[in-house]
């Protein structure tokens, strides 16, 4: 891979195989206590093409560790962050923030570490990314978890809770001005959070993603909803085109009387960005009628966990 993405950097990669992976013979005794249905994935890999060019990003499951030893997913995460400090410093700061917020629950109560993500690039602005599996259903909670419990501040912070206020009436269609405690989804679907740690950096900065295939509306009305939040945040000419290009590259999908072409829609406010969004789209390749939800597994095995049936769930 080093010849195909110059400038490639696997130090962090190795040090969290080391802490996730298994021998094959590992693997074999431990295949027997996961439960039916979990995700057997311990890795991702993901290529952001940017501008000149190729930046590599691998996304560790955690979940499996946490069966085989019964450490909850934090301490595992924790851990190995702790080992990644270097010639930029320290992740030491923003994971300690983390764990006070997390610690801060009743346990079994709080949200969940569910995946870490690292940057595999040798650069100060590497990042590395916890994260967490929420109950955040309404905008209260939103708020509540995009500042960690409170414990991040400053203007960036207040500029992305109040650009976040002005986004969640609009995506979800909610009228009025009293929606803040309005739950928005389904009962066991949750908007999960990204918590980003630099080295050197006090703070982690937070971004909300939000599982919009699980509004009750059409990718059409979607595109309506996005549309209208573009052209209010000055992007016109973006709004007007948004539905028609998105039409265009998935031609095959129904969005007059189907979703699921949108599924995610991340939302992030930084002093150098301002409002930064990530549109998640799914290409439906393995049929447009096909309605299986790829995740329910991890829901149903924090179910089991919240029951005590699989140690380690703090």
């Amino acid at each position: 891979m080093a010849q195909e993405v110059p400038g490639i950097d696997l130090k962090h990669f190795e040090i969290f195989a080391e802490e996730f992976f298994f021998s094959s013979g590992t693997a074999e005794a431990l295949t027997p206590k996961i439960p039916p249905g979990t995700p057997l994935s311990q890795a991702w890999v993901a290529f952001d093409l940017l501008r000149g060019k190729i930046m590599a990003k691998v996304y560790f499951m955690p979940i499996l560790k946490w069966i085989q030893t019964g450490i909850p997913t934090r301490v595992l995460v924790s851990r190995a962050v702790q080992k990644c400090s270097g010639k930029y410093g320290t992740y030491d700061a923003p994971m300690k923030l983390l764990d006070s917020y997390l610690e801060s629950f009743v346990p079994g109560s709080g949200p969940v570490v569910e995946m870490v993500a690292i940057d595999c690039v040798d650069s100060p602005d590497s990042r590395i990314k916890v994260y967490l599996r929420t109950d955040v259903n309404t905008l209260a909670k939103a708020k509540v978890i995009y500042t960690l419990g409170g414990r991040l501040s400053g203007e960036a912070i207040d500029a992305g809770l109040e650009a976040l206020t002005e986004l969640w009436p609009i995506l979800f269609r909610l009228e009025g001005s009293d929606f803040e405690n309005t739950e928005v989804f389904p009962r066991g679907s949750y908007c999960g959070c990204a918590v980003e740690m630099k080295a050197g950096h006090a703070q982690p900065g937070t971004k909300i993603h939000i599982p919009v295939r699980k509004i009750n509306v059409t990718d059409a009305q979607l595109c309506q909803s996005l549309s209208a939040w573009f052209a209010k945040r000055g992007h016109r000419d973006f709004a007007a085109t948004y539905e028609e290009n998105l039409r265009a590259a998935f031609p095959d999908h129904n969005f007059n009387t189907t979703n699921g072409t949108h599924t995610f829609v991340s939302f992030a406010y930084t002093k150098k960005t301002g409002v930064y969004m990530t549109m998640y789209y799914s290409t439906k390749i393995f049929g447009v009628q096909v309605n299986k939800d790829y995740w329910k597994g991890y829901d149903n095995l924090w179910s089991v966990a919240a029951g005590s049936s699989i140690p380690g769930r703090d």
